[in-house]
């Protein structure tokens, strides 16, 4: 899949019940972007430079280098998966 500023997206990946996303991406250049989770973020690890951003605690920049894989993971704050929306 193909994003915009020329990111390609090798693999997305999500465990509901772990409360975690994984994406593989490829950067046409270098860049930083900035990954919003609606629902906030408990933790983003990059092997790639990671910041707080701006918009606040529901998303951070991360900075894509030229042309190489960059594994991504986002763990979502505790009680915002589906599974625990629905228990009493």
């Amino acid at each position: 899949m193909r994003c915009r500023s020329g990111i390609r997206v090798h693999s997305l990946d999500w465990d509901l019940s772990g409360g975690t996303t994984s994406l593989t991406v490829t950067s046409d250049r270098a860049q930083d972007i900035t990954l919003i989770s609606r629902r906030g973020m408990a933790s983003l690890t990059s092997p790639t430079r990671v910041g707080p951003s701006p918009l606040g605690p529901h998303a951070r920049n991360i900075f894509l280098p030229t042309g190489q894989r960059t594994r991504i993971t986002v763990s979502m704050p505790t009680g915002t998966s589906p599974e625990a929306r629905r228990r009493p």
